[in-house]
């Protein structure tokens, strides 16, 4: 048991250590409640009609094969001559990215229309 014992003792700082502090955040709308229910009625609208926003690489004219990348190369190593090849399921991250750059677009609208 002392055996196990020391070995906790020794692993300790390895698995607890000094919490991190997260970085302060906020919403990027006004407080009043309106901008967010604006968001919402857009996103709706954008996406019943099918809107998809160019020069997000989202569209099949911007795709260098003309087809949508199911692999994505991520260059890694001390050099980074080494390739990781992530897969792209269109089913799974073309209708996520699509999602996100609505979100992005209506966001970046709505924060424009301040000034």
């Amino acid at each position: 048991m002392a055996a196990i014992a020391n070995i906790r003792k020794e692993q300790h700082s390895q698995y607890y250590h000094e919490p991190i502090p997260v970085p302060k955040h906020g919403s990027p709308f006004a407080e009043n409640g309106k901008e967010v229910k604006m968001f919402g009625k857009l996103l709706k609208e954008l996406e019943s009609s099918g809107f998809i926003p160019s020069d997000y690489k989202l569209t099949p004219g911007e795709w260098e094969t003309g087809n949508y990348p199911i692999f994505e190369s991520i260059p890694f190593g001390k050099k980074g001559n080494r390739q990781l090849e992530v897969p792209l399921p269109p089913h799974i991250w073309l209708t996520r990215a699509i999602q996100w750059v609505r979100c992005l677009v209506i966001m970046d609208s709505i924060i424009d229309s301040r000034q």
